[in-house]
């Protein structure tokens, strides 16, 4: 079967924001400076550090920006700093510890 399950092997592993319009400069500067380029960890190509600005995250060499909707988690990779987002709705769920 193609459809696999993903977790984590702990609860706490993920740093993460809850993206508003009005996030706090610094907030955001201190999630920024988390991101890591593809680069960084592996890659033999090299992509510019991933970014987000006004409200939209810029993913080098993964296709076009994504807009972030207004309480749209967005978690990173303890190893990679690779992003992962998680929208309010399944946020909201149960099997999701935020806080």
């Amino acid at each position: 079967m193609a459809l696999k399950t993903l977790g984590t092997a702990a609860t706490n592993t993920l740093t993460a924001i809850k993206w508003n319009a009005a996030m706090a400069v610094a907030d955001l500067a201190a999630f920024n400076a988390l991101l890591k380029s593809p680069g960084t960890y592996g890659s033999t190509s090299f992509f510019p550090t991933p970014t987000i600005s006004q409200g939209i995250l810029y993913l080098p060499g993964r296709g076009q920006p994504l807009k972030l909707g207004e309480g749209d988690w967005i978690g990173l990779d303890p190893v990679t700093g690779q992003v992962i987002i998680i929208d309010p709705a399944s946020a909201a769920g149960a099997s999701w510890v935020h806080n």
